[in-house]
């Protein structure tokens, strides 16, 4: 064994620190570096048995892969002299149980705690390493409230012995030092002979943290028998009356005596303390440290957040415990957003399934009767920025935030979801669902409807008739269309071909697997729109296809919203059937109220055909309001009072997008059209300049057309024909939408080619033929009887 005053490898040992099962811990100086360090100095046992000292090594060497606040850094693991070491950062700080032994600690600091602890097992748990021997005695506290958590998976070995010897023996604790502070910290899987796991490191959180509530473990006896037969098979001891109910729930949660029973993950039980810490009466968030600030006024309605996450009060009885925590006058919820879930499955190739899980939580919610629900491009606007619930709730306008978690490994499925009132931080509803994985709509269905009865919406009685569904989905058919959903949302924000292929065949996955599955159809009839509908791709090469499908979605659900949009966009962009495309839109919206995309074409009709620009306005705000963080939705503002000649609004509109995003290329392609129009040549010159810059394939046709018209319409004309002769070679594989080629033409005053290539986009159902009848890019062929000639065919009101 080492000695004072000696070196060991590079450390001159300086002072014995403490001893225990696992050896003997100095204070050194590491002559090297220059710095103290705790240098753990493994047993003359340990030492003498190669197989047993090379496994605690390896093991010590995997803890040192974990670099976090809240856990305390190894720094090295060798062996000098035929003695095995372990040098560690040295931490000035107090023991847990050390401060426990005085009195229970208040209800502020045991969350403060709490929630480093889990942020710490969290960090280790998604990198494989599993504690093995938590406990209040490895938990070390700093004079300014930081916790740091020693010994990561270094314990696995001597645990189990003492766990075997326990199971044998009724010496007393007092005789078995090493069991004192370890047994009672074990889980029952451990004490029977099985292997740790990250859910027995969650069973010894939940035993610190009820060490910490009331003063005492759980699992006592005057044995180490004793205690353990306490562990396997008795409650735990009653807490003392002034600990709350809701902290009582999540330390049962976590001493559940069933491995599947408890917290699956310490990510969950940290998810369940930041909802109560980001209330309103939190003093901090997320692992700051609780020395310097209270951190939790532990409001009733902070009480309740906690007693609902940890499970106690689920969608059957919690409207009755929050009535009786709140009373009954609580406002109904009006307004919802849905908040990205949480992807807790360490698997970046499950984020398709949880961003499908996510989409289809708002598409469905959107039908619940409340007035508004946020859709998804400007819930994810939040994804990672860390802003409390109260912020988000009045930056989005509304007064219901759903959150929640998803985690998928091999054929189960675990959901957690929260209902929570943004201003108060109250929540109204909390559930977690454990299911298979092919359960996965059966939940989101359970989801809606209790949402729907908590915010006292009306489920519409068409959907209620469609619940359960009229037939079961299959689980890989909805897993094809959660993945389609998910790469056609990616070619959504950045174009690319090689996407939206993968998109597409995705979505002929799902329809092959299961042909009597409505969604794919409709999602796959708007995915094939896509395309020609930004001069991407001709729809002589999807419009067939996309009729097809979206009449097949309608035959198959006809209360599925989402498909009497998609006929609604075939009908308007390429059949030019006014009447029918606005009987589809009006039904979409009966069925969804809240429906963007019906919204849109609400908004084109009015516009484009009827010429309604203060009914398309008023529709152009509902879109902002539900969508408000989507550049799209202020695009469109613009775009309409562009096309309702009210340039100066559309100026307004497209610079405040700018100011928040200044390289929005769409922002600065639909910009410059105006500034032209307003004859304010500069500023459309520096517009064009801008797209030119940024300028990507997915865009190409639209944005330099939209440029050659610009600069043309302000006497440009040299760099506007220069333009026009890139726009006629466009690279290898890009589509020539001839509508842009007609534009580009009549801005520079050749007419005649102008008619030739609109005449072609008639023949070709070119989506771009629908602005016509208003469009200012037009204006230079309005007196050529063939233009008024084709708007007759394209069937326009006069």
């Amino acid at each position: 064994m080492a000695a004072i005053g000696h070196m060991l490898g590079p450390y001159h040992i300086v002072a014995k620190l403490g001893e225990g099962g696992m050896g003997v811990v100095y204070r050194a100086h590491d002559a090297t570096l220059q710095r103290d360090v705790a240098l753990k100095v493994l047993p003359p046992e340990l030492a003498g048995e190669p197989d047993r000292r090379a496994r605690l090594l390896r093991e010590a060497r995997a803890a040192a892969s974990l670099n976090h606040p809240n856990v305390c850094t190894v720094y090295e693991v060798g062996e000098a002299d035929g003695q095995a070491y372990i040098a560690m950062e040295l931490v000035d700080g107090q023991p847990l149980s050390v401060r426990l032994v005085e009195r229970p600690l208040p209800v502020d600091d045991i969350v403060g705690v709490a929630l480093q602890l889990a942020d710490a097992l969290a960090h280790a748990h998604e990198r494989g390493v599993v504690h093995r021997d938590l406990k209040s005695a490895n938990v070390i506290v700093t004079p300014e409230g930081r916790v740091k958590v020693l010994d990561f998976g270094l314990a696995k070995r001597v645990n189990q012995e003492l766990a075997d010897a326990a199971t044998r023996t009724s010496t007393s604790i007092a005789e078995h030092g090493t069991v004192l502070g370890t047994l009672p910290y074990m889980a029952p899987e451990q004490l029977r002979g099985q292997a740790a796991d990250a859910r027995s490191d969650i069973w010894a959180l939940g035993v610190i943290v009820y060490e910490m509530a009331a003063g005492a473990r759980p699992f006592r006896g005057q044995t180490a028998f004793a205690v353990s037969a306490s562990i396997l098979n008795e409650p735990p001891q009653p807490l003392p009356g002034r600990v709350a109910a809701p902290l009582r729930a999540l330390i049962g949660r976590c001493l559940e005596k069933e491995p599947a029973r408890r917290y699956q993950r310490a990510g969950e039980v940290r998810a369940a303390l930041e909802v109560l810490a980001s209330g309103p009466h939190a003093g901090v968030a997320g692992s700051r440290p609780p020395g310097r600030r209270r951190l939790l006024a532990f409001t009733a309605a902070a009480a309740a957040a906690l007693a609902l996450i940890a499970g106690v009060a689920i969608s059957s009885n919690v409207g009755g415990v929050r009535r009786r925590l709140f009373g009954a006058a609580n406002a109904a919820v009006t307004s919802l957003a849905v908040l990205p879930l949480d992807n807790l499955s360490n698997d970046r190739e499950q984020e398709y399934f949880v961003a499908g899980m996510h989409e289809a939580l708002i598409t469905d919610l959107a039908r619940i009767g409340v007035q508004k629900v946020i859709a998804k491009a400007s819930a994810d606007a939040f994804k990672g920025t860390g802003k409390s619930l109260r912020d988000i709730g009045r930056e989005l306008g509304v007064d219901g935030l759903i959150t929640g978690s998803v985690m998928r490994g091999g054929d189960r499925l675990q959901i957690t979801a929260q209902l929570v009132r943004p201003e108060t931080g109250e929540v109204l509803w909390a559930n977690r669902y454990d299911r298979r994985t092919g359960d996965a709509m059966t939940v989101q269905n359970e989801i809606v409807a209790a949402i729907a009865r908590e915010v006292r919406g009306t489920i519409a009685p068409e959907r209620a008739a469609r619940r359960p569904a009229a037939h079961p989905v299959n689980p890989e058919a909805h897993d094809a269309y959660l993945r389609a959903r998910f790469l056609f949302s990616n070619f959504s924000v950045a174009p690319d071909a090689t996407q939206l292929a993968a998109a597409y065949a995705q979505f002929e996955r799902a329809i092959a697997i299961d042909p009597s599955y409505a969604q794919p159809y409709a999602a796959y009839s708007i995915a094939l729109q896509a395309a020609p509908q930004i001069s991407m791709q001709s729809p002589q090469t999807t419009l067939a296809r996309a009729r097809a499908h979206a009449q097949k979605a309608i035959e198959l659900d006809e209360q599925l919203p989402e498909a009497h949009a998609a006929l609604a966009a075939v009908l308007f962009w390429n059949d030019w059937n006014w009447a029918a495309a606005d009987r589809e839109t009006q039904r979409a919206l009966e069925l969804n109220a809240n429906s963007v995309d019906a919204l849109t074409m609400s908004e084109e009709l009015t516009t484009l055909v009827t010429a309604k620009s203060d009914d398309a306005a008023a529709t152009s705000q509902r879109i902002l309001a539900l969508d408000p963080l989507n550049p799209f939705s202020r695009i469109q503002v613009g775009w309409v009072a562009f096309f309702s000649r009210r340039y100066d609004d559309s100026v307004r509109a497209l610079t405040s997008l700018l100011e928040l995003y200044p390289d929005h290329m769409f922002g600065r392609m639909f910009r410059a059209p105006v500034y032209a129009a307003l004859h304010r040549r500069d500023e459309a010159r520096g517009d064009c300049r801008k797209v030119i810059e940024l300028l990507g394939p997915g865009y190409y046709n639209q944005a330099i057309g939209s440029c050659v018209w610009a600069l043309a319409t302000v006497g440009e004309m040299a760099d506007a024909r220069r333009l026009l002769d890139r726009l006629a070679h466009p690279p290898p594989g890009v589509w020539v939408d001839p509508v842009i080629m007609g534009n580009a033409y009549g801005g520079v005053g050749d007419i005649d080619r102008a008619m030739t290539w609109y005449q072609q986009g008639f023949d070709e159902r070119a989506p771009n033929m629908t602005y016509m009848k208003v469009g200012p890019q037009w204006d230079s062929a309005r007196n050529d009887p063939r233009f008024h000639a084709l708007l007759r065919r394209m069937n326009f009101p006069p």
